[in-house]
């Protein structure tokens, strides 16, 4: 009987090793399929972002002939050849813009207090009279400098100048200063009529 129980007790523990058994090859399997739909959503993920990629470089592509074309159709304007009323408006406004940026470089230069050389295109400082790169030539700006006189002052204020100061202030001025100014400011007026 004890050999019965023994028997008994180890086939049992038997059957609890066979569905211990069973429950870790189920949960492996769930595991690995687990990890194989992972895989797959991973892999369909780089694919994903890889064609997004390229769907930007083709449109980037389409962008740069649409430049081009634009490039070859505003040539064809400056050349003086016919083309679409629409397009020679679009023309027109690159004509304006281009106007607009080289004013804008222009103020910049003079802001540094340079030019540039119209033969080799380099920055030059605006007081040298030849191009130390290609030795051209160049026209010597002379900044004029404008003196402000009291007169200019008289001219841009008048005697009307008086009614808008404090009366503190009007009283400062004395009555034969004011008389001088006054016919300054008269015959300055008249030298301009």
């Amino acid at each position: 009987m004890i050999w019965y129980i023994i028997y008994s007790v180890s086939y049992l523990g038997g059957i609890k090793e066979v569905h211990r058994m069973e429950f870790i090859k189920d949960f492996t399997r769930k595991v690995t399929d687990t990890a194989k739909v992972a895989a797959k959503k991973s892999s369909d993920m780089v694919e994903i972002t890889k064609l997004n990629f390229n769907i930007g470089s083709e449109e980037d592509k389409i962008k740069k002939t649409y430049t081009q074309i634009g490039e070859i159709v505003y040539h064809s304007y400056e050349k003086g050849e016919e083309i679409p009323q629409d397009l020679k408006e679009l023309c027109e406004k690159v004509v304006a813009t281009k106007k607009s940026i080289e004013k804008m470089r222009q103020q910049i230069l003079s802001l540094k207090n340079i030019k540039i050389c119209p033969t080799c295109k380099e920055e030059l400082p605006e007081e040298v009279a030849f191009c130390p790169k290609c030795g051209t030539k160049q026209e010597v700006v002379v900044p004029v400098v404008q003196e402000e006189k009291a007169e200019d002052n008289v001219l841009l204020f008048g005697p009307k100048i008086l009614e808008f100061l404090r009366p503190e202030l009007r009283e400062l001025i004395e009555p034969e200063r004011l008389d001088q100014l006054t016919q300054i400011y008269e015959e300055l007026k008249n030298r301009q009529e």
